[in-house]
């Protein structure tokens, strides 16, 4: 929209203009009599003799009626103005050529910003990929331990191991649960941030 606007500073722009007016005026109704009267407006030098002007007698007349008044004294003003930008078209081309480059910018900016969105969401994917296959590796090494328990368990209970071996094995058993237990969370919580980027609603 920015650019839009500074390209159209660079158009001619025609306007037209139109007035009118009316005015009535006290003085209008002073009309003069045809007597003067002599009236001082200063004296000679030296002599003091008084010099005299005539000055005509005025008398008011009655107002006249408000239609009379308005159609004496009314008035029109109409006109073109053409405005042609030659003194501010280089500033006007500045701020043109400014706005394309800040929509380049701006577009840039979302081409790089949509390019991170899909490198995170790739490692999202690779992240619940690896915690998938880890959680199946813990699945078989649980499987494995738990064997070698209830076979350790036997010869324990037959005198063939002492108690240290079996309790190294039964160890060794107990730490394969508590990995898958945290594979799976691993897991759960790596798939749950892969389905926020789907769009999929979060969901515990």
């Amino acid at each position: 929209k920015s650019l839009e606007l500074n390209k159209s500073f660079l158009q001619p722009r025609l306007s037209a203009f139109y007035s009118f007016s009316s005015r009535i005026a006290y003085s209008d109704r002073l009309v003069g009599t045809g007597n003067f009267d002599l009236v001082p407006i200063g004296f000679v030098q030296g002599t003091n003799q008084p010099v005299v002007a005539p000055f005509q007698q005025t008398i008011v007349k009655a107002p006249r009626s408000f239609t009379e008044q308005f159609d004496s004294n009314k008035g029109q003003n109409f006109g073109l103005s053409l405005s042609i930008p030659i003194l501010n078209n280089f500033s006007t081309r500045t701020n043109v050529n400014r706005s394309k480059v800040n929509v380049e910018r701006s577009e840039n900016l979302l081409s790089q910003t949509k390019l991170d969105l899909q490198n995170t969401i790739n490692q999202a994917y690779n992240d619940a990929k690896g915690s998938f296959k880890a959680y199946e590796a813990s699945q078989k090494s649980l499987e494995s331990r738990k064997i070698s328990f209830e076979y350790a368990k036997e010869k324990f209970n037959l005198g063939a191991i002492d108690s240290y071996e079996f309790s190294l094995i039964k160890q060794r058993y107990e730490s394969a649960q508590s990995d898958l237990i945290i594979s799976k969370f691993d897991l759960i919580f790596k798939i749950k941030v892969l389905e926020f980027y789907f769009g999929i609603p979060l969901k515990i």
